[in-house]
């Protein structure tokens, strides 16, 4: 069966940090930080918190996600620089509200570690921990692609090359 993520679909971004927890169901999960975000689409993510079970980023299977979106309107009478938003896996995106701490990353920081602990019911926040450099150069963002068997990881579905008669040579 085909599990449809809808995530923050980035180019590139600047990694920062890397979070570390484990749940009964999900198992080892870890959490990627990052920053300076380049967007597929007309949306703008400041920073974005990534999610992903059963494992790190190279090896685990992306989830969820907390995002802190640029607000194009925000000079039109609306309050906030930026969205607070998650994104729980299911082809849905939830706004939390705006306000131009989510511009900050530190804060931002602080509120989608908080979300992350109330996503997945954890008793504390998840923990900081050190990743080495390799890893880290190897890091991509996540894809919103239908994630199931057998490539899983965020990756394009592989196009299947169609059979067929040739007439010419």
């Amino acid at each position: 069966m085909m599990n449809v993520f809808y995530l923050p679909d980035l180019t590139g971004a600047r990694y920062v940090r890397h979070y570390f927890f484990r749940h009964p169901q999900h198992g080892p999960c870890s959490c990627v930080l990052v920053t300076g975000c380049q967007s597929v689409s007309r949306v703008k993510y400041a920073h974005v918190l990534y999610v992903y079970e059963g494992g790190d980023f190279l090896t685990g299977r992306p989830c969820f996600a907390v995002a802190s979106e640029v607000n194009l309107l925000a000079g039109l009478g609306n309050t906030g620089s930026h969205f607070l938003c998650t994104f729980p896996g299911d082809p849905i995106h939830v706004n939390l509200g705006e306000s131009d701490e989510w511009a900050d990353l530190d804060k931002f920081t602080a509120r989608a570690l908080e979300e992350v602990a109330g996503q997945f019911s954890l008793p504390e926040l998840p923990k900081e921990i050190d990743t080495p450099t390799m890893m880290v150069q190897r890091f991509r963002p996540p894809c919103s692609y239908a994630l199931g068997e057998p490539e899983g990881r965020g990756e394009p579905p592989k196009e299947k090359k169609k059979k067929g008669w040739r007439f010419w040579k």
